[in-house]
């Protein structure tokens, strides 16, 4: 055996061993201070989540538009859904909508703000 320092490496293994009950032990008898911890971490959560971020909403839907008319060719009859798309994407930004979601929602926001903060695609 290799001795380091007067010592051989057996006991140098032995020292740097660590004991699970003696660490369980410690541990119950800090659980104040872990539970104390824990506490403080949750508040500072709450105050960063609850009071420091922005409300931020989302939603998505998507709509189908399908005329089928026997008198017209199929090729009409996607132009025509394809201008009632059109249509139902400019009334999903009107005024009128816009005013009524916000007022249903409850949002503290004017109306050009709204609008601005959507994304509409057809």
């Amino acid at each position: 055996m290799i001795c380091i320092g007067g010592s051989s490496m057996n006991e140098e293994t032995v020292r740097s061993e660590i004991d699970l009950s003696s660490l369980f032990r410690i541990l119950v008898r800090k659980w104040y201070v872990i539970v104390a911890s824990i506490f403080v971490l949750f508040i500072i959560a709450f105050i960063y989540a609850f009071l420091m971020l922005d409300n931020v909403y989302e939603a998505n839907a998507s709509i189908i538009v399908l005329v089928s008319n026997k008198n017209q060719s199929d090729d009409q009859n996607y132009t025509l859904s394809y201008k009632l798309t059109k249509t139902y994407t400019e009334l999903a930004m009107s005024s009128l909508v816009v005013s009524r979601v916000i007022e249903e929602s409850d949002i503290d926001i004017t109306d050009t703000q709204f609008r601005n903060s959507l994304t509409v695609t057809r």
